[in-house]
C-alpha cells in the first residue's frame, strides 16, 4: 500500500515533430529526465505530453521501504486533440539511501496518456501486465505561468491534483509490489503541468542546474553508443573528487523481458570505493579502481590524447570551469565486479576492453 507523505505530480507537455525517448537519471525525479523533440516543419506540429510524479517513499507488499516514482511520455497528434500516438511508461523504484535504483520502461499504445486544457489522463489497462496497471487522472487547481529556458525554448507551467489508482509489481520475491489500496489516492501536494514551445524544445535546457565548481576525475565505460543502454549492454561510471579519500563507481545492468514486448529494466548501484588514483606511464592517462581495501577486482582506463577543452559555467554565481575530455579504453575487470542488489541478490557486471571516456574538471573562476 502507499503511504507515507503526500505525492508530488507533473504533466509536461512539449512542442516538436518527433521524440527520442531515454531512461530517466535515478538520481533525480522521473519528471526531469532529458527528453528532446526535434524542431519541426508543420504549422502545427504534435506535442510531446508528459505526466510525471515527484519521488516519494512508499513501503511494498514485502515490507521493504522504496523510493517510487512514474512517468508517462507520448506524443499528440496536434495541438487541438487529446488522442496520443505510442507512447512509454517509466517506474522508478530504489531504496531510500539512494544506493540501489531500478528503472522499469514498458510501452503504451496509442491514446493510453491524454492530455488538453491542463487536464491528463492515464489508463494503461491490461498493455502492461504482468507489471500492473495505472488509472490516474490529472485536473488543473490554478492559473499558468510562464518562464524561459537557456536555449531560448518558453515554457508554461500550471498546477494540477491526481486522482486515481495504481498497482505496479515488480516481478521479484524480495520487493512484491506498490499499491495505492482499495480506495485509490488522492493527492493535497499539487503538480504542475508544462507547455514547452520553440524550435527545438528541451526539457533539459528548462531543468538543468550547473555542475558545482569543483575539481575531480569522472569516467565512464560502457559497450554502446549511448547512456540508454538501450542495446542491452552492461555500464561503469566513477567518480573522484580532488583531495577526496573516498571515490565512487556506478555500476548499470539491463534486463529484457518478453511480455510486454520491449519492455526492459536497468538496475543501477552506486559503490562507494577507496581514493582513485590518476598515474601517468609511457603518455597514458590511467586511473585504476578499488572496491574496497584489498579486494582483487581492479579496472584500468587509458587514454592517450586530449579530445577537448572547453570553459563551461559552474555552480550558481556564474562560476567557470575548465573541461578536458579524452577518449580512452577500458581494460578488462578481473575477476568481473559482483554487485549486491538488495532486490535479486548478487549481479556480475561485464565489460571487456570496451569504449571509454575520462573528463576532468578544475575551476577557473
Amino acid at each position: 500500500m502507499l503511504t507515507g507523505r503526500h505525492h508530488r505530480w507533473a504533466v509536461v507537455v512539449a512542442a516538436g515533430a518527433s521524440i527520442a525517448m531515454a531512461v530517466p537519471p535515478a538520481a533525480s525525479a522521473v519528471g526531469t529526465a532529458p527528453f528532446r523533440v526535434a524542431a519541426g516543419t508543420r504549422a502545427d506540429p504534435p506535442l510531446l505530453v508528459v505526466l510525471a510524479s515527484g519521488a516519494h517513499d512508499v513501503t511494498t507488499s514485502r515490507g521493504v521501504r522504496v523510493r517510487f516514482s512514474f512517468a508517462a511520455y507520448a506524443v499528440n497528434q496536434s495541438q487541438g486533440s487529446t488522442v496520443t500516438g505510442a507512447g512509454t511508461l517509466v517506474v522508478e523504484l530504489g531504496t531510500t539511501s539512494g544506493r540501489e535504483t531500478h528503472t522499469w520502461t514498458l510501452p503504451l499504445t496509442a491514446g493510453r496518456l491524454k492530455v488538453r486544457s491542463g487536464h491528463a489522463s492515464l489508463h494503461t489497462g491490461k498493455q502492461t501486465a504482468p507489471f500492473g496497471r495505472f488509472a490516474v487522472t490529472a485536473s488543473p487547481t490554478g492559473a499558468p505561468r510562464h518562464a524561459s529556458c537557456t536555449d531560448g525554448t518558453a515554457y508554461t507551467s500550471r498546477p494540477v491534483v491526481l486522482r486515481g489508482s495504481l498497482r505496479f509489481a515488480t516481478e521479484t520475491k524480495r520487493w512484491g509490489h506498490v499499491t495505492s489500496g482499495r480506495h485509490g489516492f488522492q493527492f493535497a501536494r499539487t503538480s504542475r503541468v508544462l507547455a514547452y514551445a520553440g524550435d527545438e524544445p528541451s526539457q533539459t535546457a528548462c531543468h538543468t542546474v550547473p555542475p558545482p565548481c569543483i575539481a575531480a576525475t569522472s569516467w565512464t565505460a560502457t559497450n554502446v553508443p549511448s547512456v540508454t543502454m538501450s542495446t542491452g549492454e552492461d555500464s561503469f561510471s566513477g567518480f573522484q573528487a580532488a583531495g577526496r579519500k573516498h571515490g565512487v563507481v556506478v555500476g548499470m545492468h539491463l534486463k529484457q523481458f518478453g511480455k510486454p514486448e520491449g519492455a526492459t529494466r536497468v538496475d543501477r548501484v552506486v559503490i562507494a570505493t577507496p581514493k582513485q588514483r590518476r598515474s601517468r606511464v609511457d603518455g597514458h592517462f590511467t586511473i585504476t579502481v578499488l572496491t574496497k581495501p584489498g579486494h582483487p577486482w581492479a579496472a584500468t582506463i587509458a587514454a592517450n590524447e586530449v579530445e577537448s577543452t572547453a570553459k563551461e559555467t559552474c555552480g550558481s554565481h556564474g562560476r567557470t570551469m575548465q573541461v578536458t575530455t579524452r577518449q580512452a579504453g577500458y581494460g578488462r575487470g578481473d575477476p568481473p565486479l559482483r554487485i549486491h542488489e538488495d532486490i535479486e541478490g548478487p549481479v556480475i557486471i561485464r565489460l571487456d576492453n570496451s569504449g571509454s571516456t575520462i573528463t576532468r574538471t578544475r575551476p577557473t573562476s
